[in-house]
């Protein structure tokens, strides 16, 4: 099954597991499905000149799916890969945990107005955290 016929099964309904099992050639990442783990924004920007990182820069709730070609270190294609966006509804923990690491919210957190009840702690604008009492 080609790239663009996996994007075509995907994007008719098909489920990824379905389209993964027919379509997968390296058997390597099969037992997670193929599912890479969450980078940063800012890991993804250095890399956009990476082919699969260049096309999962473009996706989005509108747009999730593409394909994209695998290219070896001297930039010949080895294979395509396909990509499916994930809202953060659908990540998995570690994936959250990754997400909310790499935002900087202290610009926010300057001019908002949180209160913590100083029987458990107070709010420390600088790192976005509750700093609980003891």
């Amino acid at each position: 099954m080609k790239a663009d016929e996996a994007v075509a099964e995907l994007a008719g309904g098909t489920s990824f597991e379905d389209v993964f099992a027919a379509a997968n050639i390296d058997p390597s990442i099969a037992a997670d499905l193929g599912t890479l783990p969450c980078i940063t924004s800012q890991d993804l920007n250095t890399s956009d000149a990476i082919p699969l990182i260049g096309a999962t820069l473009q996706l989005s709730a509108d747009e999730p799916l593409a394909s994209a070609p695998l290219v070896d270190q001297v930039g010949t294609t080895v294979a395509f890969g396909v990509i499916v966006f994930r809202s953060y509804e659908d990540l998995g923990f570690e994936d959250i945990d990754v997400v909310a690491a790499s935002l900087d919210v202290s610009s926010l957190l300057a001019d908002a107005d949180i209160y913590v009840d100083p029987r458990y702690g107070t709010f420390d604008a600088a790192t976005g955290l509750v700093i609980a009492l003891g």
